[in-house]
């Protein structure tokens, strides 16, 4: 993050492989915090995660997600296991989107000029 922001909220999205997925943050003095973690995902119990108490990140902080897939036998959902899997949008194929919900100081974007004075 370039400037000081918030963040309200953090949505996990994969889909039939998806295993696990966590947030954390890395402060720019080094402390690292895990924001959420869900270790059993599941394409059923899709929601977004709202922070009881807004996350301040100051400049600097890094976000990282991580996640992992069960493209396996084993897997229950999975369509086809014996199938190279692609990306793609429908539900049998596989994503992987750690959507965030960050606020910025208005005054941090400035509007762009019209080019004339």
């Amino acid at each position: 993050m370039t400037s000081d922001s918030t963040l309200n909220s953090v949505w996990p999205h994969m889909h039939l492989r998806g295993k696990d997925m966590t947030y954390s943050v890395t402060y720019p003095d080094g402390r690292e915090e895990v924001l959420l973690s869900v270790p059993k995902y599941s394409f059923e119990w899709q929601i977004a995660y709202v922070f009881d108490e807004a996350i301040k990140l100051p400049a600097g902080s890094i976000l990282r997600v991580t996640a992992h897939y069960d493209n396996s036998a084993k897997n229950k959902f999975n369509p086809a296991p014996d199938q190279e899997l692609p990306w793609g949008s429908q539900s049998w194929h596989e994503m992987y989107f750690p959507y965030f919900d960050i606020a910025i100081d208005k005054n941090v974007l400035k509007p762009a000029t019209t080019g004339t004075n």
